[in-house]
């Protein structure tokens, strides 16, 4: 038998054997948690995340953890992973050893035990961890002394695997005048920040796995936000939600909202005097100001903006460098679009056989979905267009809508005639766009867009069904 902490309440607990709980001890007494026993005290009470406890038995093979191309974890487990990579760092490194004292080898151990038990096979996300293996160290250290030591209390109801026996030398350590001379810094350097995240345990990464599930719900409450094209800038805005527990729904942080509506304004300028497409900055570079060495806005608070895979403005890039490359072939007035995965012929589509709604992509650089225009593409078989054949590789499109802040945006000269030099001028006529350009939606996410649309004073939303 061993026992759970529930709020204040000791409670006695058969475990079923799982690959959580190492080693089990029988006897064991309330603050004589053997060390190697990974079960800890939980909070009686939702709403403040607290101590797990760990209380799921997994199946063998649910212990598998995946990681992204920044080498955060991912999927399924990655809460649960992180659940306990946190309790295995506050077990592993006792509290009153400073974080930066510890040897390297106990780092090495810590990550040995992390590969068994999660069935990681390389060493690739390797320094990732044991990056956030330090600053977890760190956090909880920083828990200690502000909930703790500054409040004169003591920890061990709360945290029964911590050792009592060091407590007073942590106290006199944390309380000595060299220690609160670099706290006051900290402080001052923490009250300089006023946009605060609101993440989980897996941060932005996970995150990023539910912005489908967060965006529509932000634009629905904050219409403006449904103009934002910028991923980061987006993953920024997510980090500052708020769920409301009467409605279910996610909500802004009241201090966020101003700087919000700047990102909005200054990615709707940039793309109006093309720095979007530079590749030099973007718009959270543009209000925030530049990245600080060791950690990336909307990325990770571990990795530099030099280290994020891929570079941080390599998409803009892609963009500029996209741009380039076809000059020539616009003033050919055709383009052959090419699949990059077998440098062979123009990419085959399935026929349209009948009005579909769609969104219209930059096509300049399809790969970033940055979405100009909202229209319906006629069937395939129509091959005519104001008299003349339609070019290989580009379908006939009707335009319903034009994105606001995308008016003064270039288009292909294959689609230019004599009123339509811009992306603006499309609206309620007829062009011919790159089929690898098309975005095929449904009629629901179509009507959704276009009502967005609606309440735009500066875009007319009635629709052209006229040949």
């Amino acid at each position: 038998m061993v026992f759970f902490s529930f709020g204040k309440k000791w409670v006695k607990k058969r475990l079923e054997p799982a690959p959580f709980f190492t080693k089990i001890h029988k006897g064991t007494k309330p603050f004589e948690l053997h060390p190697e026993i990974l079960i800890y005290s939980a909070m009686s009470k939702r709403g403040k995340r607290g101590v797990a406890s760990f209380q799921k038995n997994y199946k063998e093979e649910d212990y598998k953890i995946d990681f992204d191309k920044n080498n955060h974890p991912v999927g399924a487990m990655s809460s649960p992973f992180m659940s306990w990579f946190g309790l295995k760092v506050r077990q592993t490194f006792p509290y009153h050893i400073d974080t930066k004292d510890f040897e390297r080898s106990r780092w090495e151990e810590l990550w040995l035990d992390t590969k068994r038990l999660w069935n990681i096979q390389t060493d690739g996300a390797k320094k990732f961890m044991l990056k956030k293996a330090k600053k977890l160290c760190t956090k909880f250290r920083s828990r200690l002394v502000i909930n703790y030591v500054n409040k004169e209390k003591r920890p061990f109801e709360k945290y029964a695997y911590l050792d009592p026996a060091h407590w007073d030398e942590f106290v006199q350590k944390k309380t000595s005048k060299e220690f609160l001379d670099i706290s006051e810094k900290a402080k001052a350097s923490a009250g300089a920040n006023t946009n605060f995240s609101r993440l989980g345990r897996t941060g932005f990464a996970g995150l990023d796995a539910k912005t489908d599930i967060i965006w529509p719900l932000l634009e629905a409450k904050y219409p403006y936000l449904k103009t934002i094209q910028d991923k980061r800038a987006k993953a920024w805005i997510m980090s500052k939600k708020i769920k409301n527990p009467e409605t279910n729904s996610y909500e802004l942080a009241p201090d966020s909202h101003e700087t919000i509506e700047r990102l909005v304004r200054t990615e709707r300028e940039m793309i109006e005097d093309g720095s979007y497409f530079a590749g030099k900055d973007d718009p959270i570079v543009r209000v925030m100001g530049r990245e600080h060495g060791g950690r990336t806005r909307a990325v990770s608070e571990l990795i530099g903006s030099t280290q994020v895979h891929g570079g941080l403005f390599n998409s803009s890039k892609k963009r500029a460098r996209r741009c380039n490359s076809l000059d020539a072939n616009k003033e050919r007035g055709s383009v052959s679009w090419v699949d990059k995965n077998s440098g062979g012929p123009i990419i085959s589509y399935p026929p349209i056989e009948k009005l579909t709604p769609c969104e219209m992509l930059f096509p300049f650089q399809v790969s970033d979905e940055l979405t100009v225009a909202i229209g319906q593409i006629w069937p395939t078989s129509d091959r005519i267009l104001h008299g003349k054949l339609i070019s290989e590789g580009f379908v006939k499109v009707q335009v319903d809508n034009v994105i606001e802040g995308c008016e003064k945006m270039p288009v292909l000269e294959v689609t230019k005639i004599v009123d339509i030099k811009c992306v603006g001028d499309m609206l309620h006529c007829f062009v011919q766009w790159p089929r690898d350009a098309i975005k095929i939606v449904n009629k629901e996410t179509s009507i959704r867009s276009v009502s967005f649309l609606r309440t735009n004073p500066r875009l007319d939303s009635s629709s052209h069904t006229g040949a």
